[in-house]
């Protein structure tokens, strides 16, 4: 075994999570709140010089965008919340060649080679096998933490 990850699913684990995700994995996202702005300030030029539609067009693309940036956040974090996931274990065990990993609701092993790819973050690792869904990896919740840094190798070379 190369190292152990357990920590208990937290409205903190969440916050982590998704702040990590923001900064570090999501690519389109984090331009919401520009392209918003940008289009509430083509509103009024382009209504001075006779683009109605084109205006309101924008205001309305301003109106959506800022709201849902602006309360993305809250609405992701407050979902997780409802689940039935929080306050629950989860442990995954690093080995040379597969992830073990035991739930709430389930366990298994995953290979090396099932993860598609991987991103390095200031506070963990978000490991993303072929079906899409990014697991989360906190650096503190790894023991021994030296363990940490060969973790990152494997799933960069899967």
């Amino acid at each position: 075994m190369i190292g152990l990850a357990e920590f208990t699913v937290t409205e903190d684990y969440y916050r982590e999570f998704y702040d990590q995700w923001y900064r570090h994995v999501c690519r389109w996202r984090r331009f919401q709140t520009p392209l918003g702005v940008v289009a509430a300030l083509a509103v009024v030029p382009a209504w001075q010089v006779g683009f109605r539609t084109l205006s309101t067009v924008a205001a309305v693309f301003a109106v959506v965008q800022l709201a849902d940036s602006l309360t993305h956040r809250r609405r992701w974090i407050r979902e997780r919340l409802q689940s039935s996931r929080l306050g629950a274990l989860v442990s995954f065990k690093f080995m040379e060649d597969c992830i073990e990993s035991s739930g709430p609701f389930s366990s298994g092993k995953l290979a090396w080679a099932g993860i598609d790819s991987c991103s390095v973050t200031d506070k963990g690792i978000f490991l993303r096998p072929d079906t899409g869904v990014s697991i989360y990896i906190p650096k503190s919740a790894v023991t021994p933490p030296e363990a940490f840094d060969r973790i990152v190798a494997l799933a960069e070379s899967a």
